[in-house]
């Protein structure tokens, strides 16, 4: 295996920062590149058959638009940091055999997908070279974890996941189309001794203090303060939730509910004086669903907040809620529950090691 500039292409940015375009390597026989806008058309044809396992593809809402010029950090991906789309070639005529994205997340993660591959080839490999691509950006910026997510329809890629010692850790039903589950895979990478300190551990269900939400309204600059607390709780389940984070979940606001371009909306539940109880992070995903994490604040705020996310999401044609829960936070665990929640697997050390969390989702139409 050969390595192109490995120290200046492969280092993982800080936030906002970029992954330099001119990433090469050979892996075996098969180089790998960065994409360049020559590969457009061609990645575009491959990534039309995604419309078979998720909706919301359609000529004006390009998940390769999402991607290309990716290599830059979407100020708005307040969990990604930064992705790098990296296409497999042909030793002979140089032209692109496959792809996928690279996302480097918060917590020393590694996010693949989608793999795509040029059906004419499969069978050669590519889709191996591909995944040691990922490992070698796994490994270079010392990450801990590689996980990914498919639809159970996608039965070729779901066979490579296996092969390669993934495993699924959870199953949303119904998630990104009607009919079709979504697979959340893990694996660790390396050996991975795992750590139990679990000690001074917060929950994200604020104690009950008789304080009933008046009103929910949009994330304004006065609301930082609190949000910031939140952010610090969550900072016991992942880390590298610093400023920046709270700064990508106010830079989506700015651009509504458009799942496209990555907007969102945080709630903020508030007493008769104004006092803010709770809060939720309401972010529409291709296909119809919508993340609601973080969601954090008193029992009763919680509950107010997670009736309002069931509003808003009927109201903006959505048919899901999912979200994620710290493992040992029972207290929400309960409330989830009461509110119609169903737990739907356990995400292993995704954000921090040794700290589980656990996925819930809720159908609303």
């Amino acid at each position: 295996m050969t390595l192109i500039h490995p120290a200046q292409a492969l280092e993982q940015p800080r936030f906002g920062e970029h992954i330099p375009l001119e990433v090469q390597m050979a892996l075996g026989a098969l180089p790998v590149r960065s994409y360049r806008p020559e590969d457009y058309d061609l990645l575009d044809e491959w990534m039309k058959t995604l419309a078979n396992f998720y909706d919301g593809h359609t000529p004006d809402n390009k998940l390769l638009d999402q991607l290309v010029g990716a290599e830059v950090a979407d100020p708005c991906g307040f969990f990604t940091k930064s992705k790098a789309l990296v296409v497999t070639t042909s030793p002979e005529t140089g032209a692109p055999t496959g792809a996928t994205t690279i996302n480097f997340k918060r917590g020393g993660a590694v996010k693949i997908g989608p793999v795509v591959v040029d059906t004419a080839l499969r069978g050669q490999g590519i889709g191996k070279t591909l995944f040691d691509a990922a490992d070698v950006f796994a490994d270079t910026v010392g990450a801990r974890k590689i996980f990914a997510t498919t639809s159970h329809l996608n039965e070729p890629v779901n066979r490579l996941f296996t092969r390669y010692g993934f495993t699924v850790e959870a199953t949303f039903p119904d998630q990104y189309k009607r009919g079709s589950q979504e697979l959340i895979w893990g694996r660790f990478v390396g050996e991975h001794p795992r750590s139990s300190d679990l000690d001074g551990v917060r929950s994200v269900v604020h104690p009950s203090n008789g304080r009933p939400v008046e009103s929910i309204t949009p994330y304004t600059n006065d609301d930082r303060e609190y949000v910031a607390r939140v952010n610090s709780i969550y900072g016991d389940w992942h880390d590298d939730l610093g400023e920046d984070f709270i700064d990508g979940m106010v830079a989506g606001q700015d651009r509504g509910l458009n799942f496209q371009a990555k907007g969102k909306v945080i709630l903020i539940g508030k007493d008769a004086d104004g006092e803010a109880q709770g809060m939720l992070t309401f972010t529409p995903k291709r296909g119809g669903p919508v993340k609601i994490y973080p969601i954090a604040g008193t029992p009763e705020a919680q509950a107010s907040l997670l009736d309002e996310a069931v509003r808003l999401a009927q109201e903006n044609d959505n048919h899901k809620l999912y979200t994620f829960s710290p493992a040992t936070d029972t207290d929400q665990h309960r409330l989830l529950a009461e509110q119609g929640f169903v737990q739907r697997g356990v995400l292993r050390s995704p954000y921090k090691d040794g700290h589980d969390l656990f996925a819930f989702d809720k159908m609303v139409a």
